[in-house]
């Protein structure tokens, strides 16, 4: 291989503007406190003193250990409705908070006190929902905790009638009832104050109360966003076009997630609620992921509920400092309207539609046109004039280059066919001087005299091309450019048509085949501002409904990305001239080894210059089971707080690239092999056979260049001027070690272990007991757990030596209590291999491993440590072992923070 200096590449990108860490203040040390709401009831939904209800053995197959007091009152019953009285006693009139842990899954439910007129309940925006089914089923058998509203009641003796009304079998279920004078924050099946305690040998309980949100709390990051969001004005792009600025052209980065939590009509100070939760974990942006798309009526009438949903979310939000990403359409999951006066697609979805259909394309337009211009109720001003909303995403995961291309079919792929005759006549004259130029090659669906050209389908391309090849290459063409054309369509409109200067970002999707491809469908992109892409760290996991759900008797493998440095979400090929984000990504449970995950990513987002992760999804509080697609977990959203500093406050500094490659764009319609590809398992001397001609290169790139440094590309550039730096001094083959060229980021992929090691941020994630001790400059960490995520970081943007105010956190895996599985061979159509069954899936608290290690500081100012619950209150204060200049602090075995101070 070529290896071309380091120094050649130093001019891929510009400089963007200096950054200054922003301090955490130093409130007092406040206590956690679990207090009793005032006026507070709690009624057990089985002490029923009258009742109609009907039970059912199935309906009742559901795990008790869930439910208050160990039972709930259930009703399976065609016939009628069921009624339940429960008398109740206040001290005092008032305005009274109504809340039931009830079945909220297809339920209906209303309510009346002293014999006023039934109210319904909507049970839709329920909180803690939590599969109850004994057999972990997706069927009618969930709880949850549902906000009935607010209820005007005198003192003295009342009571409250429940009515289950379901158009399923009036089904329901009933666990429990609060009303409450003061705000009620649900904890699952616990009362305000109560944990069970439950954890299993070497475990400890993971409970977390409700978190006030009240100041005094030793660590909240809410400081870090600037209040309202868009306070400095709209974010934008930096001088060098890489990376996002504020209004005031200060840095940005977003340590972001998509979140449903404005969904059902959820109020603007709930949502406010929740992102003030998580922006005092790190947050500074979220994602609408919806769909504009009218349901009834005319095609491009937009949804006004989905549209009300953006406005709330983007008002609530707007009040914790959080940015707004706006992603308001997925073809591949929008169904075809009954009246749509369109082609027809061939299937029951829109997927590809919008990138060359009038029809939907009008529709699109008219959404977007009230997404834009509408003033919104919740703020007073429309989107396109709101600072919150920084980055509009054209679509969601569609790409004609995907296998969902094989899709469109009938009148639409005619359509399709129609236009890429268009193409092939402005690019050879004719379509017969097309033909001549594919050597004759023909398809039964050509129809030259109407215009039409066949096209093969997107299979094809992922095959050997033969005789085909010049054909497919202008297949391939056409389908970039016809995507590269309708983004920049699209921008054109919002910019000139709606007055919107937010940031657009073209899509986030991958290709069928995205070592030849994928380049194409990434050139298509730079017709935007921002580049993104949708990428999971995922394992081995089956079952039935396992693309959504987590079931007894699904097997799985717990796979460690530390181990398998290819399935890192930040190995990405980056556009040069362009912002990167990760849109959608997530460690996916079932998977243990999830606690790597924020600070790796932090580690290397911030080496190589990625500008924003999006978590796939942020709820409501921390999760009490496990949930498929949720980054609500004690090891991932608990180890956000140092993770997020570190990669918002800038705290490791960006490499220098290692790759710049030049791609023509003839080189990608032909499927030439780049230099190196993101896709997992790429091998630079098997899936590089097929380089350009012009390239430096006489076989690929080592893909752990992804972890030395940025990797960019140009487009419609000239291969032989692909630069690449000498990646030896940073790889040793023999201990399986990559160290970035910053210095401060090395990954140990045979212990699989991550190393951070910068002046404000000391940290060891993985596979720790064998390497331990970690001697890090002026700080050392000994841990015999097998595996944990340790961290040492600055909270006052001073270097660690010197800190007055330093944070520790640690967190190992993670499990809810009494989860058992068995090992079982497993198979997939290409090999067998073991993996785990999952014979029990356990039940409430989440348990942690017990955290088994001591932190030592060279820092002669430090003189106070105080242990933290989850919420960032004080619960103890710890003894500090001083020898010298340095303090060593055993870390607690039950607890995620620790923060120390110098008075």
């Amino acid at each position: 291989m070529k290896l071309l200096p380091a120094i050649l590449l130093t001019a891929v990108v510009g400089s963007a503007p200096a950054f200054e860490p922003t301090p955490a203040p130093t409130p007092p040390a406040v206590r956690a406190a679990a207090a009793i709401p005032a006026g507070f009831v709690w009624i057990e939904g089985e002490s029923a003193t009258q009742s109609d209800a009907k039970r059912h053995g199935w309906y009742d197959s559901v795990r008790t250990n869930e439910l208050s007091g160990g039972a709930w009152l259930s009703n399976f019953n065609s016939k009628q409705p069921a009624t339940a009285s429960y008398p109740f006693k206040l001290d005092q009139k008032g305005s009274y908070h109504l809340w039931l842990r009830a079945n909220p899954t297809q339920a209906g439910i209303s309510y009346r006190i002293d014999g006023r007129d039934w109210t319904s309940i909507d049970t839709r925006r329920a909180e803690q929902k939590l599969n109850i089914a004994t057999d972990g089923k997706p069927d009618l058998r969930f709880i949850g905790w549902i906000n009935a509203g607010k209820v005007a009641l005198e003192s003295g003796s009342r009571t409250l009638e429940l009515r289950m009304e379901s158009k399923n079998g009036n089904h329901g279920g009933i666990d429990a009832i609060v009303l409450s004078r003061e705000p009620f924050t649900p904890n699952g099946k616990l009362k305000p104050g109560e944990t069970t305690g439950r954890a299993e040998p070497g475990k400890w309980a993971f409970e977390p109360a409700p978190d006030p949100l009240s100041p005094g709390a030793l660590l909240d990051l809410r400081y870090l966003n600037p209040m309202p969001a868009g306070k400095h004005g709209f974010v934008r792009l930096s001088p060098d076009g890489e990376s996002f600025v504020d209004g005031r052209g200060e840095p940005i980065r977003f340590w972001a997630g998509t979140t449903y939590v404005a969904e059902n009509k959820a109020p603007v100070e709930e949502i406010a609620r929740w992102g003030n939760f998580h922006a005092k974990r790190g947050v500074n942006m979220v994602r609408f992921h919806g769909n504009l798309s009218g349901k009834d009526g005319e095609f491009a009438k937009t949804d006004e509920d989905q549209l009300d949903t953006v406005w709330r979310l983007v008002a609530g939000m707007k009040q914790a400092g959080i940015y707004t990403t706006i992603s308001p359409y997925w073809g591949s999951h929008t169904k075809v309207p009954k009246h749509w006066k369109g082609p027809e697609t061939g299937g029951d979805s829109l997927t590809g539609m919008l990138f060359f259909d009038p029809t939907t394309q009008a529709a699109y337009k008219s959404w977007l046109r009230d997404l834009f211009t509408r003033t919104n109720p919740y703020t007073g001003i429309a989107l396109k004039d709101d600072p919150a909303f920084a980055i509009f995403q054209i679509q969601n995961e569609d790409s004609l280059l995907f296998w969902t291309e094989q899709n469109i079919k009938g009148a639409a792929r005619r359509m399709l066919g129609k236009l890429f005759g268009n193409f092939l006549i402005e690019k050879h004259g004719s379509l017969e001087a097309a033909k001549s130029a594919w050597g004759g090659a023909s398809m039964k669906e050509d129809d030259f005299a109407e215009g039409v050209v066949g096209l093969h389908i997107i299979w094809r391309l992922t095959q050997p091309r033969g005789k085909d090849q010049a054909r497919l290459d202008d297949q391939l063409e056409f389908y970039a450019r016809t995507m590269h054309e309708f983004n920049a369509m699209v921008e054109s409109f919002i910019r000139d048509e709606l007055g919107a200067s937010q940031l657009i970002n073209a899509g986030n999707w991958k290709t069928a085949d995205n070592l030849t491809m994928l380049d194409s469908e990434r050139w298509s992109y730079t017709a935007n501002d921002v580049s993104g892409v949708n990428s999971y760290v995922s394992s081995f996991h089956q079952g039935e409904g396992n693309g959504y759900s987590i079931r007894k008797g699904h097997r799985f493998v717990n796979e460690s990305a530390l181990r398998n440095f290819g399935k890192l979400a930040t190995n990405i090929k980056q556009p040069a001239g362009q912002p990167m984000i990760i849109s959608e990504s997530l460690w996916v449970p079932p998977n243990r080894y999830q606690a790597e995950g924020p600070l790796a990513t932090a580690a290397y987002q911030s080496l190589t210059g990625v500008d924003a992760f999006y978590w796939f999804t942020l709820g409501r509080g921390f999760d009490s089971q496990f949930n498929k697609w949720s980054a609500n977990t004690p090891t991932q959203l608990g180890v956000f707080p140092a993770a997020a500093l570190i990669y918002r406050n800038h705290y490791l500094k960006q490499g220098k690239p290692v790759v710049h490659e030049r791609r023509a764009l003839e080189n990608l319609w032909q499927q030439r092999s780049p230099i190196i590809s993101e896709t997992p398992g790429f091998d630079p001397n098997r899936d590089s056979g097929d380089l350009p001609k012009e390239a430096p290169v006489g076989k690929g790139v080592d893909p752990r260049a992804f972890l030395v440094g940025p990797v960019k590309v140009s487009y419609d550039a000239d291969p032989a001027k692909s630069q690449i730096a000498d990646l030896t001094p940073h790889i040793d083959d023999a201990k399986g070690i990559v160290r970035g060229n910053t210095g401060e980021v090395e990954l140990d992929t045979q212990q699989g272990i991550i190393t951070i090691n910068a002046a404000k941020a000391k940290s060891v994630s993985g596979f720790l007991t064998e390497a331990s001790p970690f001697l890090l400059g002026g700080v050392h960490i000994e841990s015999s757990n097998e595996y944990a995520s340790i961290s040492v970081v600055s909270l006052d943007g001073a270097d660690l030596d010197t800190s007055g105010h330093i944070l520790i956190q640690a967190a190992t895996t993670s499990r809810p209590y009494g989860f058992k599985t068995k090992p079982v061979k497993a198979r997939t159509k290409h090999e067998s291999f073991e993996a785990l069954e999952i014979t029990d899936l356990g039940s409430n608290p989440i348990n942690l491993e017990l955290i088994q290690a001591t932190v030592t500081i060279d820092n002669p100012s430090l003189a106070r440590a105080w242990v933290l619950d989850a919420n960032g209150y004080v619960r103890d204060e710890l003894e500090i072992q001083r020898k010298g200049g340095a303090i060593t602090i055993p870390l607690p075995d039950d607890a995620l923070y620790v923060v120390l101070r110098s008075k």
